[in-house]
């Protein structure tokens, strides 16, 4: 894949350099503010405890999956396709508002019939329901609007710094005895809840919207399939961690949990590159579609580049840096993480074949099948792994996940938009 010479990474990127920073301002701060969190939770906690608040730690991330919905790509796509309509943009803040109200109460509807299901629910229903709710706040962070419209990106950035920073100052000065734990949730609950009202508030005063159930019908439908995908996709990156609860005991889970959240952390680094080039693939194919092809080949090189180098300094690391943020008890955790490191290239790859080349060539239906495929393997992946080799099982999933995911999208590339392997071959032909 050779991009146009004419065209070097920084004249392309330069006049998105704004936009690339606030999110990356975001993601780390998202990604580090928790993370130096877990050091003070895990000295704090005995091992039991500190395993339990882990492991309800993924609900947040599942409940805000419903409530994206097919938004972050669906609605993203939408507004940038109505740059200049004020009122066309308005009209789509309301209809996704008004879904994610509608999918709000039936993620807290779900949440009550399944407590008695949930391991460790039943035994703590208030921190349960706590970390219920700190998912339908994060579900309603702004970002998909701010996005698609390509302004107020370092309004957004502010507002979840700050907001990042107060919840883990008050979580340190509040949690300062092991009963304390379930303010974890509450915190983050309140702190995001508020945020993001705000922002919303801003929003509804430059783009006046209403809420209308017809609207949000509509545009739920509009994007099913997108929906249809986060949800396979959480499937492999969600649902399939809490089946290894059954599998393995809480103090395991916690030293699992805790490597997976720094890999986590760290292949999230690279998404603020897909957020800031999605928007403008998506409407760059539709005109430019030799600009968009040298996007989508630099966005590659960076993001696969930037997770292999993240790869190499973890597994260098990992021996000091477990007991630095976790203490000596959780020295387990070290082989762990140099097991799950393999998974971040890998996870690089796949963040852009998917979005940026299946779906910004119209080609949904093919990445939600990709998903499917992978999703269909995990949960019992999930049940086998740890099952025949413990812990160190457990770490693997990552990996052979994220190469079936890759396995799936090179075929349906191949199958379906062929000519977007050859970046410089779609260049010419535009």
């Amino acid at each position: 894949m050779q991009p146009d010479k004419d065209r070097g990474p920084l004249s392309l990127f330069r006049p998105l350099l704004g936009v690339f920073f606030s999110l990356g301002a975001i993601k780390i701060t998202q990604m580090v503010l928790p993370l130096l969190a877990f050091p003070w939770l895990a000295r704090i906690l005995d091992m039991r405890t500190f395993g339990i608040l882990m492991y309800f730690s993924i609900l947040p991330s599942i409940v805000e999956t419903v409530l994206n919905w097919g938004f972050t790509l669906g609605a993203v796509r939408d507004v940038a396709f109505a740059r200049g309509g004020q009122k066309r943009q308005a009209a789509i803040l309301g209809a996704v508002i008004t879904a994610k109200l509608v999918l709000a109460g039936l993620c807290l509807l779900g949440a009550l019939l399944l407590l008695p299901v949930i391991p460790y629910a039943g035994e703590y229903p208030g921190v349960y329901m706590l970390a219920i709710l700190y998912g339908v706040a994060r579900g309603f962070r702004p970002l998909w609007f701010y996005q698609g419209i390509g302004l107020g990106m370092r309004h957004l950035a502010l507002w979840d710094v700050l907001t990042n920073l107060i919840s883990l100052g008050l979580i340190v000065v509040i949690i300062d005895r092991p009963e304390r734990w379930p303010w974890y949730f509450a915190l983050n609950f309140g702190c995001k809840g508020l945020a993001y009202g705000c922002l919303i508030g801003e929003l509804g005063r430059s783009w006046p919207f209403r809420l209308n159930l017809k609207r949000a019908w509509r545009i739920l439908r509009k994007t099913r399939t997108l929906f249809a995908n986060s949800l396979t996709n959480m499937a492999h990156a969600q649902t399939s961690k809490l089946v290894l609860g059954y599998f393995l005991l809480p103090a395991e889970m916690g030293i699992y949990l805790a490597a997976d959240k720094i890999i986590k952390a760290v292949a999230e680094a690279s998404e603020p590159v897909t957020q800031t080039v999605y928007p403008e693939v998506c409407a760059l194919r539709h005109g430019d579609a030799k600009t968009a092809g040298q996007m989508l080949f630099w966005s590659c090189t960076v993001t696969v580049g930037l997770m292999l180098l993240a790869a190499l300094a973890l597994w260098a690391t990992a021996p000091w840096l477990i007991p630095l943020a976790m203490g000596a008890r959780y020295a387990e955790a070290i082989p762990i993480l140099n097991i799950m490191v393999a998974a971040l290239p890998i996870t690089g790859m796949n963040m852009v074949l998917g979005p940026q080349i299946l779906v910004a060539n119209g080609h949904e239906r093919p990445y939600f099948l990709a998903s499917v495929f992978v999703a269909a393997a995990s949960v019992p992946l999930a049940m086998l792994l740890p099952f025949l080799f413990g812990l160190m099982g457990a770490a693997c999933l990552n990996i052979v996940l994220a190469l079936l995911f890759f396995a799936a999208l090179s075929f349906c590339i191949k199958k379906y938009c062929p000519g977007s392997v050859s970046l410089g071959r779609q260049g010419d032909k535009a």
